[in-house]
């Protein structure tokens, strides 16, 4: 007898389960208009029993839910819900992801399954609170939006494209002037004029308030160009920058001229000098606003930033070379002013020519398999190899896999 109590028991259970679902039916049925929902819930112990639960209609765990959710400021699709028993399948169509652990009841998977949100209910292979772990592991990897794939840049084409190697050398030449006109401005006033910056007043800053002007107004005139003249883009870049580099060479110029052979001016002349290295600081702007400083989203949209950081790179040099031998010179000149204004403006000139002659503010097809425009390497391949027709075929054939590598095809 006692080896037949648990098999009678479960049978039991099992009688009393299906009849408890079949008296919950018939509750809700009778008290559908009352506001009352009944739902059955397996208890706790062996055998297990089977409970009916009545609650106002208006309560329940969705409504809950959607209670400290909307106390929150948080969307449905914000939130997770996870349940493991019959009294969870309200939240089954509360409009957020649901988790089903694995220790769920069979009532609990039944009602998931034929839920036409079923989509959006994950069904976790751990337990308990592991289960809700996975399963939020699982919603935000499916939220996460796709990874953009990575960027390459094309070092090679970039580093050998004569644009933009002649907008490299014109920003490497506004650095020397820039950076040789600021970091000695101090002294030169001091030994030329016997005057401090702060014995100047506003004058000390006259170079930076004429720089911020011109930038401001080089997109204007650069618009103007385009829109109003009807100039191409190449042609309003070139116009501006050389107002900004050959002004500022002008400036420099005229700031020789002023301040005369070594040896000290009256104070009173200060001014002078202040409004030449206005000038010459200060029309830098047009090149700095819209001329080659703009000139690297010309190029090049997609890698832009890339061209940039390349260019300020390279243009970091004049600027400590500049500053170093600007010492140099006047410890070994006696403090003559004009050789370093002379050589600032002819550095500025230069890279204004260099400008014109070879940059372009048209897209360089860098990702271009047929090759980019303006790249030095435009030679065809009968060329190139006609040029090693006296070297081995080894030769040749490390040209062929040194363009494969790099795409250098005419």
């Amino acid at each position: 007898m006692r080896a037949l109590r648990r098999p009678i028991a479960v049978g039991m259970a099992a009688a009393c389960t299906m009849s408890a679902r079949r008296l919950c039916a018939d509750l809700q049925r009778e008290f559908s208009r009352s506001g009352v929902t009944f739902y059955t819930l397996d208890g706790w112990g062996q055998p297990k029993p089977t409970l009916i639960v009545a609650i106002p209609s208006i309560a329940g765990k969705a409504n809950a839910a959607h209670y400290v959710r909307a106390k929150l400021g948080f969307e449905s699709s914000e939130c997770v819900a996870a349940g493991d028993s019959s009294n969870d399948a309200s939240m089954l169509e509360a409009g957020m992801p649901f988790i089903v652990v694995a220790n769920a009841s069979e009532d609990l998977l039944e009602q998931a399954a034929a839920k036409p949100s079923a989509q959006h209910h994950y069904r976790a292979s751990g337990s308990h609170a592991s289960g809700c772990v996975e399963g939020l592991l699982h919603f935000r990897s499916a939220s996460r939006p796709p990874r953009p794939p990575p960027v390459f840049t094309p070092f090679w084409r970039i580093l050998t494209n004569r644009p933009f190697l002649a907008t490299i050398v014109t920003h490497c030449a506004y650095n020397w002037g820039y950076y040789v006109g600021l970091s000695w401005v101090s002294k030169f006033f001091n030994s030329k004029y016997d005057a401090d910056l702060a014995q100047l007043g506003l004058l000390s800053i006259a170079p930076y308030i004429a720089l911020l002007i011109a930038t401001c107004l080089s997109g204007i005139v650069a618009d103007g160009l385009e829109n109003g003249c009807g100039a191409s883009a190449t042609c309003a870049r070139k116009v501006v920058n050389s107002i900004g580099m050959v002004g500022g060479a002008l400036g420099f110029a005229l700031l020789a001229i002023v301040c005369g052979p070594p040896g000290r001016l009256p104070r009173s002349q200060a001014y002078v000098g202040a409004g030449c290295l206005s000038v010459a600081i200060g029309l830098g702007g047009f090149a700095v606003g819209a001329g080659y400083w703009a000139n690297f989203v010309d190029l090049s949209p997609r890698h832009s930033q890339v061209l940039l950081a390349i260019s300020n790179s390279f243009a970091s040099v004049p600027g400590i070379l500049g500053v170093s031998l600007t010492g140099s010179l006047l410890s070994s000149t006696g403090d003559d002013w004009r050789i370093i204004f002379l050589i600032a403006g002819a550095v500025e000139f230069g890279g204004a020519l260099i400008f014109i002659a070879f940059a372009e503010a048209a897209e360089q097809q860098f990702d271009d398999d047929a090759g980019p425009r303006g790249c030095m390497w435009r030679s065809s391949r009968r060329s190139r190899h006609a040029f090693l027709a006296g070297s081995t075929s080894r030769s040749v054939k490390l040209l062929d896999e040194h363009e494969g590598m790099y795409g250098l095809h005419g």
